[in-house]
């Protein structure tokens, strides 16, 4: 297991201890971890990263630049998860496993992160490692926990993930992603988490999901 650590930037008043280490490695080739890992270019060329899996909605508050440079290429897929219990995880789902499977595959290493890793990222995590190996919800989140003991997934996202389990691991609506860097940016308000047709800022979120344009080779 690989444990990689990286400072924390909560504010000087932060108690030691409250924030969990910057990523840690679930299983081999796979990375949980916080907005503080990604962009950390050090650690993530130390550690291997080939593949980075954001899951967050502020992507121009928090922006990586470091993602783009030239001394450490990575493969990246952005998408606008809001750490809610009345946000729709399960439809971003399908997208995130291929992303990790495509990065595994391939012999890379892959880092699934949100702001500290703790609630987005864990809970995806543990729908990967729920969908590949067969288990339930609470077994997939012991996996996750034995190597990062501060996960907690909201309510909201407990109880989509054992949806997910007793639909055999099957998304049954419709996959969801976003199309440009102006739409993963834009404000989304509370009444917005479901993604419907209606409004600009949500229909990227309504169509068929699709490489967004933030990804990068």
């Amino acid at each position: 297991m690989v444990l990689v650590r990286a400072i924390n930037n909560y504010g000087k008043d932060t108690p030691a201890g409250l924030y969990p280490e910057a990523m840690n490695e679930i299983v081999p080739g796979l990375f949980l971890g916080s907005w503080d890992a990604a962009r950390d270019t050090d650690a993530l060329r130390a550690a291997g990263i080939t593949h980075v899996l954001t899951l967050m909605r502020e992507l121009a508050l928090y922006k990586l630049d470091n993602l783009a440079a030239p001394d450490c290429p990575l493969t990246t897929l952005h998408l606008p998860i809001i750490d809610g219990a009345a946000f729709k995880l399960l439809p971003y789902v399908p997208r995130c496993i291929e992303f990790i499977d495509a990065a595994l595959s391939g012999g890379g290493k892959v880092l699934v992160h949100c702001f500290q890793g703790v609630s987005r990222s864990a809970s995806v995590v543990a729908a990967y490692l729920m969908a590949k190996r067969g288990i339930a919800r609470d077994e997939a989140l012991e996996l996750v926990r034995a190597a990062r003991p501060a996960i907690q997934p909201n309510l909201g996202f407990m109880k989509q993930l054992d949806e997910f389990h007793k639909a055999n691991y099957v998304v049954v609506i419709a996959p969801v992603a976003v199309s440009t860097t102006a739409d993963v940016n834009a404000d989304v308000d509370v009444a917005e988490y479901v993604p419907l047709a209606g409004t600009g800022r949500v229909k990227a979120l309504a169509a068929a999901y699709r490489q967004t344009a933030v990804d990068r080779p």
